[in-house]
């Protein structure tokens, strides 16, 4: 008897620490969900701006589950809901991509300092759009004054750069020119 009861009371202690663990849980969520809606709002602008499509708009979707968290992302249009891992469309995943990563250089704590390096990021942005997202660039660069250090082949990119170094080679050398 006594046996059970020290095992009624382990079970007791450990549905206790469950509950209050799912309370944690809970509350970091909410607090998560404000953090969650700035970065969506802030990834919608961007997409919205560099797509020209007032209509589209990033979503986070977190879903508790037995091993933790799961987090999925999705844009919405007038075309419907569109899972960004899972879809085809290269170019959404780069400015996303792109953006994610922006945000977070500049509102993680501690704050990330220095420069920016990006390699190829517009590579699979359609030729239609590559201009806004060079802007987009530009702009984040100016109003969050970080140097952004970007590689790319694309010329609509290079034109919206206030300097453009070309390195290439030449025989056994790299040579390095500067255009602007």
């Amino acid at each position: 008897l006594e046996d059970l009861q020290n095992k009624c009371k382990e079970a007791q202690d450990f549905k206790f620490e469950l509950d209050n663990e799912k309370i944690l849980i809970k509350a970091l969520y909410g607090i998560s969900r404000t953090q969650l809606s700035k970065i969506e709002n802030l990834c919608t602008v961007a997409l919205q701006d560099i797509l020209q499509d007032k209509t589209i708009k990033f979503k986070i979707k977190m879903e508790e589950t037995k091993r933790g968290i799961d987090t999925f992302f999705y844009t919405l249009s007038k075309d419907g809901e569109n899972d960004i891992i899972q879809s085809e469309a290269g170019g959404t995943k780069n400015i996303l991509s792109v953006c994610l990563r922006l945000i977070f250089s500049e509102f993680c704590k501690p704050k990330v300092e220095g420069p920016i390096i990006l390699d190829e990021v517009g590579a699979n942005i359609s030729a239609e759009y590559q201009n806004n997202f060079a802007e987009f660039l530009r702009q984040f660069s100016e109003k969050n004054n970080r140097q952004i250090i970007l590689i790319s082949h694309i010329n609509a990119v290079q034109e919206k750069a206030p300097q453009l170094i070309t390195i290439y080679k030449h025989g056994n050398e790299s040579l390095i020119m500067e255009d602007k």
